[in-house]
């Protein structure tokens, strides 16, 4: 679609060839016009509830070079396609080494559209010494459309920055995801 100006009479008139169509005002524009071209209709009737049973971890890597004890935790993050549809929640932190035992269980209700609803679970540890602090080991972020239901094994990746990714961990979890289906009563 062509960038356009809108005019006070409704009518519209097409943007000069001087504005860069990388600048900030054509950008924008070209999201207008798409918005008008695809308006997103919220899926209000479907919501879904996923249930994560947090079992264990398993082959842990210590950040540092010695052969110190871990004490993991594992957070995880629904994030939906709206910007307040984000929630996350954490385990407890186990100081049982490098294969923790957590056997925790965590629900997300009231999930919209799982089609554009991510699962983002991080491992982090937690270190302590002169400063106490938490160091991130691993992440995964996985889409719910594709989320496959029971018993999973769920690989970390290392989360360094310019490092080729590895696996690093391996977290085994409990998935149910339902679907609640409703009828609003302005549809009857």
């Amino acid at each position: 679609p062509a960038l356009a100006n809108l005019k006070e009479d409704g009518t519209y008139t097409k943007l000069a060839e001087s504005v860069p169509p990388t600048s900030k005002y054509a950008q924008q524009a070209q999201l207008v016009e798409m918005a008008k071209a695809y308006p997103l209709v919220e899926p209000v009737r479907d919501r879904a509830t996923l249930r994560i049973h947090v079992i264990c971890a398993q082959n842990i890597s210590n950040p540092g070079s010695s052969s110190d004890s871990v004490s993991p935790y594992i957070t995880i993050t629904v994030i939906g396609p709206k910007y307040r549809d984000v929630r996350t929640t954490k385990t407890s932190i186990r100081n049982n080494g490098f294969d923790p035992h957590w056997l925790e269980m965590f629900e997300f209700t009231n999930i919209t559209c799982v089609e554009m609803t991510y699962l983002y679970i991080t491992i982090w540890t937690k270190t302590s010494g002169l400063k106490v602090s938490d160091t991130l080991l691993g992440e995964n972020a996985i889409n719910l459309s594709n989320l496959r239901r029971g018993y999973r094994a769920v690989p970390f990746f290392n989360s360094v920055p310019n490092a080729r990714v590895r696996k690093i961990a391996v977290l085994l979890c409990n998935f149910e995801l339902q679907m609640n289906t409703t009828i609003d009563s302005k549809d009857i």
